[in-house]
């Protein structure tokens, strides 16, 4: 599975978004990579003209099922959601 996320979407800490001016993309990847903790070792993380590009690789259903419940907790604290 490959999630798309624009850069300026990106919560770099609570009520913070990226802002390219204090932040570098590498330090939005690592910010990524220690939100979903263990999970990170199943994940390919990239950025390209500022889209943030995750994808699970040889992940078992239980790790992809935690990733999405972080997901999910990260879209509610942020006060977004998914679409229907």
């Amino acid at each position: 599975m490959k999630l798309l996320i624009p850069l300026k979407e990106i919560m770099i800490a609570p009520g913070k978004r990226f802002d390219p001016l204090e932040s570098s993309e590498e330090e939005v990847i690592e910010r990524i990579r220690k939100v979903y903790g263990v999970i990170a070792e199943v994940m390919e993380i990239s950025i390209q003209n500022d889209i943030v590009y995750i994808e699970f690789r040889d992940a078992t259903p239980e790790k992809f099922n935690e990733a999405m419940k972080n997901l999910e907790k990260g879209v509610e604290e942020t006060g977004c959601r998914f679409p229907d």
